[in-house]
């Protein structure tokens, strides 16, 4: 984002969230939401709990409402899911219902694109303990073919069949 002149302007004088709002770059925007966000998941609860400490859960909103603002299909609904993800792991302030929102969209508009269905089970159904609901999704995206997208979807398909077992233990 800082190879950008205005971005670093607009940061320097009013903060990384109103710069944020001077990008166009998706690209740019998506994948530093992206690494950022991995990063604080890998450091567990803590790390979502030290994230939200130091501001870094606006500066990561930001970046993704901007996403949406500018295009909300961008990688078969990358902005929403990520959204929703945010929405349901925030250590504060959850909320499922924004969660579920988001992801009903992107499976309506990309329902091919399995990784929507998957952020579903994980951020909505499970949290919720709709246990026979999730069981039903996972087992469509493992009925689904992987065509489109054969590398992400075969990736999902693995993890569904790894949380149907979860998930069939709980019912």
């Amino acid at each position: 984002m800082r190879a950008y002149e205005e971005f670093v302007r607009v940061e320097k004088e009013k903060g990384f969230v109103e710069a944020v709002y001077t990008s166009t770059d998706i690209e740019a925007l998506y994948w530093t939401y992206a690494n950022w966000a991995r990063k604080v998941e890998l450091g567990g609860a803590f790390g979502l709990i030290a994230a939200a400490l130091r501001g870094d859960d606006k500066k990561l909103n930001a970046l993704m409402s901007r996403c949406i603002e500018l295009d909300r299909d961008y990688l078969a609904g990358g902005p929403l899911r990520a959204l929703a993800g945010y929405h349901a792991k925030h250590p504060f302030s959850k909320d499922y219902e924004k969660a579920r929102e988001l992801l009903e969209e992107a499976m309506a508009n990309h329902g091919e694109y399995l990784e929507n269905l998957l952020f579903y089970v994980q951020y909505y159904l499970m949290p919720k303990e709709l246990w026979s609901e999730a069981k039903a999704v996972l087992e469509k995206i493992l009925a689904s073919p992987i065509e489109p997208y054969p590398l992400m979807n075969s990736y999902c398909q693995v993890k569904a069949a790894q949380l149907l077992s979860e998930v069939q233990s709980k019912l």
